[in-house]
């Protein structure tokens, strides 16, 4: 195996690592998971761009698969600046009985791990030189915005949940 084709496995793992530090119920872990997944995906675009531009494939193409990865980077990005505003009291929240935003973390968190397997296969098959299948590309990426969609979809809402229940209701309310 060259040297090329470990990269991609090592950005794979790191960013699966930090993924699944996204389960710890710390406010800190997460900003760290969702930072560190965010430079696993500059390093895989970074390692897409230089096959990309070598290869044959057309500029919508290269276009699609560029936006999926600004998509992934914009959710992380809303994430930890949720996380790094309402770190303290997402805490608190956390250990409520009726806590409001467990389904949507735990959605978010399944989907981008969903899309840290999507990206990792597609700055897979690019070191290695199979991205002139241009429908199998097509169709990964469109799978991936798809679930960026989706994932978008929830942090967008979650957010809202967030800064609403917890500006409005949950401030003043004791914890048990």
């Amino acid at each position: 195996m060259e040297r090329k084709e470990f990269l991609p496995y090592v950005v794979y793992f790191i960013m699966i690592a930090a993924g699944s530090t996204q389960w710890v119920n710390n406010t800190k872990a997460k900003i760290t998971s969702y930072s560190i997944i965010g430079i696993g995906i500059l390093f895989s675009l970074f390692l897409s761009s230089v096959v990309f531009v070598k290869g044959e494939l057309g500029m919508g193409t290269i276009a699609m698969t560029y936006l999926l990865y600004a998509g992934v980077l914009a959710i992380l990005v809303v994430l930890v600046q949720m996380h790094s505003k309402y770190g303290d009291k997402l805490e608190r929240v956390d250990k409520d009985s009726h806590n409001p935003i467990l389904t949507y973390e735990v959605m978010v968190r399944l989907l981008i791990i969903v899309l840290i397997i999507i990206i990792s296969k597609i700055t897979d098959d690019a070191v290695k030189g199979k991205m002139n299948d241009v429908y199998k590309l097509m169709m990964m990426t469109s799978v991936g915005w798809l679930v960026m969609i989706l994932g978008a979809g929830l942090v967008g809402q979650m957010y809202v949940v967030v800064s609403r229940y917890l500006t409005d209701g949950f401030q003043n309310k004791e914890t048990r």
